[in-house]
Formats: structure tokens, C-alpha cells, sequence
């Protein structure tokens, strides 16, 4: 009889180790954007991630949190109705939602191609069109021509 309510006692705790284990596995596998460090970083792969069917991608740039519950992501390519405009948008989105909170887009001062992300300093990063012209785009002010 103590055999019995062993193996009974072994498959629960079993079964309570594998239900806590898959739980905290989906959990921290659900939304990527609660995983991430809390540090400011360009990523290279970009997913429309605003349904944003006339802009074609190439990089983006996240920032760390602000206020403790958002980040400011700035994604960055061409119009698909006009390649060689450069084209930057500009939102912010809670952290604990994942909701999109406001949209700004900026188009680049002058048609160079496609815009790509290569550096940042705080909320100024540096980008370069495909032809190779480049400016300082401010996350709340735009596009500023690169001075030497």
C-alpha cells in the first residue's frame, strides 16, 4: 500500500515540476519586448510592426526604458511608391502592453534611397542612404545634414 501512494505522490510532483516549467517557458517566450535589456540598441531585422504597408524597412533603433514603462523605436527605409525617399518612423510603445502610443513619420530632406541605421548617441543616430549621403536624425526633430 505505501508503494501505491508513492508512485501516486512521484507522477503529482512530476506533473506540478512539468506544468511550472512550460508556464514559465511560454511566459518568458510570449512578447520579446519584455526580455530585452533594458539598454538602447539598432536592430537589423525589421517586421512592420505598425501595418505600415508604404514603407519598406530596412533597420530600426530602440531606446532604453523612459519613465520606467516605455521605449521610443524609430524604424527606418524608403516609401514603396518612391524608393529613393528616405523615410523614418518614430513612436513610442509601452512596455507592459506592447501598445503603440503615438506615430511620427519623417521623410529625409532630400531623395537619396533607402535609409539605414549605422550609429547612435542618446536619441541622435546616424543614418546613410544608399547612395552613401548621410545625416543625424533626432528622434524628436528630424533629419539635420551631417556637418564636418
Amino acid at each position: 500500500m505505501f508503494k501505491k501512494n508513492s508512485f501516486k505522490w512521484s507522477a503529482l510532483v512530476i506533473a506540478i515540476i512539468a506544468v511550472i516549467g512550460l508556464s514559465y517557458t511560454f511566459l518568458n517566450s510570449s512578447n520579446s519586448l519584455y526580455n530585452v535589456p533594458n539598454k538602447p540598441g539598432i536592430f537589423e531585422s525589421t517586421n512592420d510592426q505598425l501595418d505600415n504597408n508604404d514603407i519598406e524597412f530596412t533597420s530600426g533603433w530602440r531606446s532604453e526604458l523612459i519613465e520606467g514603462d516605455r521605449f521610443i523605436v524609430v524604424q527606418v527605409g524608403s516609401l514603396k511608391s518612391d524608393l529613393k525617399q528616405g523615410v523614418a518612423i518614430v513612436w513610442e510603445q509601452n512596455r507592459n502592453s506592447g501598445r503603440f502610443m503615438s506615430e511620427k513619420k519623417y521623410l529625409t530632406p532630400s531623395k537619396h534611397g533607402a535609409i539605414k541605421i549605422t550609429d547612435f548617441n542618446a536619441f541622435n543616430l546616424s543614418v546613410v542612404a544608399d547612395d552613401g549621403h548621410a545625416w543625424i536624425f533626432n528622434v524628436f526633430d528630424g533629419f539635420r545634414e551631417v556637418t564636418q
